[in-house]
């Protein structure tokens, strides 16, 4: 693994706080999965799980998780699949990578349950996208607690443990939306 690699995977480490999932699904559909840090606690919550991401080096790592029924390469704001044939959608730090419209759009699209979670802080994420060599990593918009009411989500603020914490008022917003 290339040094490069190695770093961009301690930054994840360090800045990312464990997603807050609740309920059993048939299939859920996981957007912007990137290299599947999540994949596993995904696996615990549904029948059939499902990545989406836009960067292929990131679909190829997460497929040696072994941990998704299928990966597909698309972006995000069009899926290629049937909305109603999906009961839920996971959006783990991820829209904070699109324009706040387009995301607001993309998660009014979804009758199903939506667990999402972004980061706390605002920052560009130009060194992890650096480091990646990923352009589709900088984020492009923020978000508050706030935002995700207004959408009718539940939130919590989650902070990772005092030894992880890189920025003063770290942590991330999980959001969810059961159906």
């Amino acid at each position: 693994m290339g040094l490069r690699l190695q770093m961009a995977k301690l930054w994840n480490r360090a800045v990312r706080v464990k997603p807050k999932m609740r309920g059993k699904y048939d299939v859920l559909l996981d957007l912007g999965c990137g290299m599947g840090h999540f994949c596993k606690v995904l696996r615990r919550h549904a029948g059939y799980v499902i990545g989406m991401d836009i960067y292929l080096p990131s679909l190829k790592h997460a497929k040696k998780t072994k941990e998704f029924d299928d990966l597909v390469l698309a972006d995000i704001l069009n899926p290629p699949i049937r909305r109603d044939r999906v009961d839920c959608v996971t959006l783990f730090d991820v829209v904070e990578h699109l324009q706040k419209r387009d995301a607001v759009e993309l998660l009014k699209s979804f009758a199903c349950t939506v667990f999402l979670s972004v980061p706390k802080v605002d920052f560009s994420n130009r060194l992890y996208a650096y480091l990646t060599k990923n352009r589709f990593e900088n984020h492009r918009s923020f978000w508050t607690t706030e935002d995700f009411e207004r959408l009718r989500f539940e939130c919590e603020v989650r902070h990772p443990p005092l030894w992880l914490r890189v920025f003063p008022n770290q942590g991330s917003i999980c959001a969810s939306r059961i159906v």
